[in-house]
């Protein structure tokens, strides 16, 4: 019975630690998995450091699907005055038609802003990005 108590205590640790490993590694999974999924709904990301216009990537649209972009934007230059304002375009590639367009006045830095282009054809689309101010503007973005 000596050498069985310890056995007993052994398995049952061993058990313990291996529920606890075992939920560990589903919650981790979960949490990747959910990180996959967020990250599956970017269409496209970008950057800009602009004086006058960029564009970003293409991305794909589905019939009647509503775009939402949310954006960070600050002067460069410290010394510049006023506020950043920065015109955001949508523009369908075959066409090269403009679908919308959302000028944003002001610096987001410590804080975002979205905003939506509602109700679009099927297709393949990017945004232009265009300096409305007297001074070089950096931001960067993306789209879902």
């Amino acid at each position: 019975m000596k050498r069985f108590k310890p056995m007993l205590v052994a398995l049952g640790l061993f058990t313990a630690i291996s529920s606890v490993t075992a939920g560990g590694a589903l919650a981790n999974e979960n949490w990747i998995a959910n990180s996959k999924s967020s990250i599956q709904s970017v269409k496209t990301s970008f950057n800009f450091d602009i004086t006058s216009n960029i564009e970003s990537s293409q991305f794909e649209v589905a019939e009647g699907e509503s775009i939402k972009v949310t954006v960070v934007q600050w002067f460069k230059n410290s010394n510049a005055t006023g506020k950043p304002k920065v015109i955001y375009k949508l523009f369908n590639i075959n066409s090269n038609d403009e679908k919308g367009s959302k000028v944003i006045e002001g610096t987001y830095t410590n804080t975002n802003t979205s905003f939506v282009f509602p109700n679009l054809k099927k297709g393949k689309y990017y945004i232009k990005i265009i300096n409305g101010s007297n001074s070089a503007v950096a931001g960067n973005g993306y789209v879902e």
